[in-house]
């Protein structure tokens, strides 16, 4: 998925702007299950909830790292959209649920 492929180019511009908290909610808001890695570790990993009791690839969307920046942001971004498009979860829901579309 290119960046060609997203729409709202203006916010795409802003993505530096995201932690790993704001992914941590967002994904809460979009249905998505949040799992911290293990002990004190700080990366979590967001997961389809089809499979809450795996922990190996199965059912992964992508890991989050506690420090991000633009690139990752974005990976992280189409990652959930890739997931989004046979599960409901449309690129707006997304923004909005990154408090970012309002």
């Amino acid at each position: 998925m290119s960046d060609e492929s997203i729409k709202r180019k203006d916010l795409w511009a802003t993505m530096n702007n995201v932690r790993q908290n704001d992914w941590i909610k967002a994904a809460e808001t979009l249905g998505i299950v949040v799992r911290y890695g293990k002990n004190g570790s700080h990366f979590i990993t967001l997961r389809d909830p089809e499979f809450m009791e795996s922990r190996g690839v199965e059912g992964l969307i992508t890991v989050v790292v506690e420090k991000l920046f633009k690139e990752s942001n974005r990976k992280i971004f189409k990652s959930i959209l890739k997931y989004g498009e046979t599960h409901g979860i449309s690129e707006d829901d997304i923004w909005e649920a990154l408090k970012l579309l309002k």
